[in-house]
């Protein structure tokens, strides 16, 4: 709260001021992570779970995210958005073999998954370039 505060006072001041801005926009995302946290806490669903995992994600907390897709898997073992997830947070930390491992898990779920297939391709690609 103290950030997005001292942001807007800035940007009263300095409307256009890019570093009020991404103040703004990183508390903004803070905020989300935050109550998504909370609503997983208070009613731990595969779905909040993953609302969690993506707000982890947006914010490059990416092993937080992965621990939050494991939690929802917990709660719903066959749910091929959590391995999609785990995927993509994988891939940002550039552990490409659990990133293939988690997306092909997801296509077992899910064979018609198209941002699973099209996340194992990338996967394959960035691990190509080693």
């Amino acid at each position: 709260v103290a950030l997005e505060t001292q942001a807007n006072e800035t940007l009263k001041l300095l409307p256009g001021d890019n570093m009020a801005q991404s103040y703004l926009r990183y508390a903004a995302h803070k905020d989300k992570t935050l109550l998504a946290h909370d609503r997983a806490n208070s009613r731990p669903t595969a779905g909040s779970y993953l609302n969690l995992s993506l707000s982890y994600y947006e914010t490059k907390q990416y092993e937080p995210s992965i621990e939050a897709c494991q939690q929802a898997l917990k709660l719903k073992p066959d749910y091929a958005a959590a391995y999609n997830n785990m995927c993509s947070a994988y891939s940002q930390l550039g552990k490409y073999n659990e990133a293939e491992a988690a997306c092909l898990e997801a296509l077992k779920i899910d064979p018609a998954f198209q941002l699973a297939t099209n996340n194992l391709m990338d996967v394959r690609h960035q691990r190509s370039l080693l």
